[in-house]
């Protein structure tokens, strides 16, 4: 299964920078958020990361994933392509 993880670091002037996180099924989605960041978070479009991940929906796999989210973090599954 395929899963994208949508990133942006957020910075409004009355608050904390933040980087906002969003999971998705499908790239049109994906878009979808792109989009609603841009609009809703004033993130330009170009500071927005959409990484894709191939889950294994097995047990074991998902095990092992959520493990590895656990301790290493997000970003530790992405080369850094964007979608």
């Amino acid at each position: 299964m395929k899963l994208y993880l949508i990133e942006a670091l957020v910075t409004p002037a009355e608050t904390t920078p933040y980087v906002a996180r969003t999971w998705t099924v499908s790239q049109a989605a994906a878009a979808s958020t792109r989009a609603r960041y841009t609009s809703e978070l004033g993130v330009a479009r170009k500071d927005i990361r959409i990484n894709a991940l191939d889950v294994d929906t097995r047990k074991e796999g998902l095990v092992t994933l959520l493990n590895q989210l656990a301790h290493t973090g997000v970003a530790d599954f992405f080369d850094g392509t964007k979608v």
